[in-house]
């Protein structure tokens, strides 16, 4: 007879790269890799390892099936929701994630909309939220929204703006509330932001919104997307807004999103010259001393106080994993926090807002917050549908894969990268970073 967890029961991934059995609040077991694989598969008292796992975990079992996938997906009851209170912005930019190759998106939550979709987050055991559009503060009652966030006793974790319309009164009744997020604004190079956001003069409001905050003494994150636009003043730019700023910075590499596919006009970089050009500007800011975190897209966040011995242990140890595991139970996005989309629609990544609906997944009511009790769309929806992808249809797909040491730790890499680029295998960024010697490079850096 086969076994399952009991209702409520989920297994999570935990910071140090291992997992545990978790109720969504505490942690009930702590489990190995192997444990973890038999639980995927459901243990079977046929066989001596899933009678013993059985008379480990008899608490926590109970007879009977459940789909592999959703005994680990199902853990999303994680502790963070980042909400798209708008799709209204006053922008146009060529990247835009917000929008399909129609052009952009419509919708704005009413303040009942919003507190219900809080409501239904703290169901679920969230307490941390990230507002972003469109772009957020174009939202007409956007402090509102934050009281309603206040009121239940949640966290506003981050604030995602391009700067434009942030005021000293907007930081100051944050603060009022008690609320400090990290704002994080766009900012797409000295001298090319202006065009990659589509209207002129917005270089100019987003660096004036830096200094609102600074002086206001909120952590300050820069979004600096990478392109051949972007890339010759690169270095300088992060360097300004580092020293100059004190920002924390993410660089990306500007994904294929719909309206990207649309206006790049050969503007992309291969993996390799964004990965050389992140490094380029990680050994920069390691050898000068820049405050701040830093974050390469695919790579670990480097932290301000730079110690990454966690992450290095893990590289180190690369302890097998079941290949009944999914892909993307190493992806801090899919395993950490959801997306809401302005429509009420609940996705994994926010990156795949506009591919998914131009390919039409995940439109349906069983993923709209707004229809369906969010308990269910985790659990029993097409939420996770693009994801559930364990390591043995990867390897059925790219058998290199299965011959790669790197395996226990990539796990086939960024699945929202991957289905952009019309790809069913593992991700290309990925692959190169721990095959190219782009992780020795880093680790380099760092110790």
């Amino acid at each position: 007879m086969k076994y399952c967890l009991s209702p409520g029961l989920f297994i999570r991934r935990c910071s140090d790269g291992r997992f545990s059995v978790t109720d969504g609040k505490d942690i009930c077991a702590r489990i190995s890799n192997a444990d973890c694989g038999l639980l995927l598969d459901g243990p079977d008292d046929a066989c001596p390892e899933g009678r013993d796992l059985i008379s480990r975990m008899a608490l926590l079992l109970q007879p009977g099936t459940e789909e592999p996938q959703m005994q680990f997906c199902s853990y999303v009851r994680r502790g963070a929701a980042q909400i798209s209170i708008t799709a209204a912005c006053n922008c146009r930019c060529l990247h835009c994630m917000a929008s399909d190759r129609s052009g952009k998106m419509s919708g704005t939550f009413s303040p009942e909309q919003f507190a219900y979709i809080l409501d239904q987050c703290r169901s679920v055991g969230i307490r941390n939220i990230d507002l972003t559009g469109g772009e957020p503060l174009m939202h007409p009652r956007f402090m509102e929204l934050v009281r309603a966030v206040t009121d239940r006793k949640m966290k506003l974790t981050a604030v995602q703006t391009n700067g434009s319309l942030l005021t000293a009164d907007i930081l100051s009744g944050l603060k009022a509330l008690g609320q400090e997020p990290v704002i994080d604004v766009s900012f797409d190079g000295l001298g090319t932001h202006d065009i990659m956001r589509g209207v002129p003069g917005m270089e100019e409001k987003a660096l004036h919104a830096m200094d609102l905050v600074r002086a206001a003494g909120f952590p300050l994150r820069c979004n600096i997307n990478v392109n051949r636009l972007t890339l010759p003043r690169l270095a300088e730019t992060a360097r300004f807004l580092a020293t100059q700023k004190g920002a924390g910075l993410f660089l990306i590499m500007t994904q294929p999103t719909p309206r990207w596919k649309e206006n790049d006009r050969g503007l992309d970089l291969s993996v390799s010259e964004f990965y050389d050009a992140g490094l380029d500007v990680l050994e920069a800011a390691l050898k000068e001393r820049w405050p701040g975190s830093i974050h390469i897209l695919f790579m670990p966040q480097v932290p301000e106080n730079r110690d990454m011995s966690r992450i290095f242990d893990i590289w180190h140890r690369r302890e097998s994993v079941p290949l009944s595991m999914p892909c993307y139970s190493n992806c801090p996005k899919a395993c950490e926090m959801i997306y809401i989309s302005h429509d009420g629609r609940v996705l994994p990544c926010s990156a795949l807002e506009g591919y998914s609906l131009e390919q039409g997944m995940m439109t349906g009511d069983d993923v709209n917050i707004l229809k369906t009790p969010l308990s269910r769309i985790l659990t029993g929806s097409d939420y996770m549908k693009p994801f559930r992808v364990t390591l043995k249809d990867l390897i059925a797909k790219s058998p290199k894969c299965g011959k790669c040491p790197w395996l226990p730790v990539c796990r086939g890499g960024c699945r929202p990268g991957t289905l952009q680029k019309d790809m069913d295998t593992a991700c290309e960024a990925n692959c190169l970073f721990f095959t190219g010697g782009y992780a020795e490079r880093f680790e380099k850096l760092l110790t």
